[in-house]
């Protein structure tokens, strides 16, 4: 979003006929494709209980920056935050479009009271926030590249708890399968998360029918590990032209043996990298426990940032009236108090 460009004639809401519009854009520019389609976003906002809504910034007739958003009301409050299955939520713009950047920033402060994005790892440049008014917040990824990549290869970058906790499960007769079961990787995420309702959205219908969709479309695998024909471990992972994305996993504790989650982690990696996908990004590394385990594959750390504008004083006394608790949520990992 760097570079001299003249204003942006008007920034609204595209209509229905005009989301063609946006999809070229997306193909052309964005960062990371697959969460800036307007069907995925979509998708995961009607998941939730909402609708996406692009908007987007025009000169004359054309489209020069933009961004999907999935919206939602919670106490007459237009919310339009990450949610789970948006790991990243980012305005995508044409070359020379800082102009139409901050018109935009400016108009989602305006029509969203609760408004927050998640720029990609390539966003480097956040002037246009902070001259926005928008607040800044650093989040961490770690990202894998798979070009050249083996099976050895990789066990071999593992640290060395993985590496032995990987051939132990190896050694005790789990195998490694694609699937389309949605039902049995609701199940296993259930088993790891359950407890923790609170901080990770949990598979119901329409979670489930989104995985689905995930398979049935192409834009994503679903993974199992077994061991003697049951399901120990269920990995969801995304899939665009630029890299593949790890979307959602769990497994069931009550029958791990040790190493199931490791070895799982390092089939997949094998698996994509035999079909020629470039890297790899485990989504986020905000929680201490999670962020260990990521950050044994030998990935390199990767930085992005949360970011919204402040908070009208009437929303957050409206906020405080409700309970709502005021955060960014960060897709898969829960939410981040603001």
């Amino acid at each position: 979003m760097t570079g001299p460009a003249a204003p942006p004639e008007n920034v609204r809401v595209l209509r229905r006929d005009e989301t063609l519009l946006w999809d070229d854009l997306v193909r052309e520019r964005a960062a990371e494709p697959l969460f800036a389609g307007g069907e995925w976003v979509d998708r995961v906002a009607r998941a939730h209980g909402g609708r996406a809504e692009i908007v987007g910034a025009f000169a004359g007739e054309d489209l020069v920056a933009g961004v999907a958003l999935p919206v939602r009301r919670r106490a007459g409050l237009r919310i339009a935050t990450p949610t789970h299955f948006l790991a990243y939520l980012a305005i995508v713009a044409r070359e020379g479009a800082a102009a139409a950047a901050a018109a935009l920033l400016a108009y989602l402060a305006r029509r969203y009271p609760l408004v927050s994005l998640l720029p990609s790892p390539a966003a480097e440049d956040m002037r246009a926030y902070r001259a926005a008014g928008w607040d800044l917040a650093y989040r961490y990824t770690s990202r894998v590249d798979l070009r050249g990549g083996t099976r050895e290869l990789f066990l071999e970058r593992m640290d060395h708890g993985q590496r032995r906790a990987a051939r132990r499960a190896a050694e005790g007769g789990c195998s490694f399968v694609r699937s389309e079961d949605a039902a049995e990787h609701g199940r296993l995420v259930l088993a790891s998360y359950g407890r923790h309702r609170k901080l990770f959205p949990l598979p119901g219908g329409p979670s489930l029918d989104f995985v689905g969709w995930v398979i049935r479309s192409g834009r994503g695998r679903l993974y199992h590990l077994l061991r003697d024909g049951r399901p120990l471990v269920s990995t969801l992972i995304g899939i665009d032209a630029k890299r593949a994305y790890g979307l959602e996993g769990g497994g069931d504790p009550a029958s791990w043996r040790g190493g199931e989650t490791a070895l799982q982690y390092l089939e997949i990696l094998a698996d994509l990298a035999a079909d020629g996908i470039a890297e790899y990004d485990f989504l986020g590394l905000n929680h201490p426990g999670i962020s260990q385990f990521k950050e044994s594959f030998g990935g390199a750390l990767v930085r992005y940032h949360a970011t919204a504008p402040p908070r009208p004083l009437w929303v957050r006394a409206l906020l405080r009236l409700r309970r709502i608790p005021d955060r960014i949520e960060i897709a898969g990992e829960g939410s981040v108090s603001r």
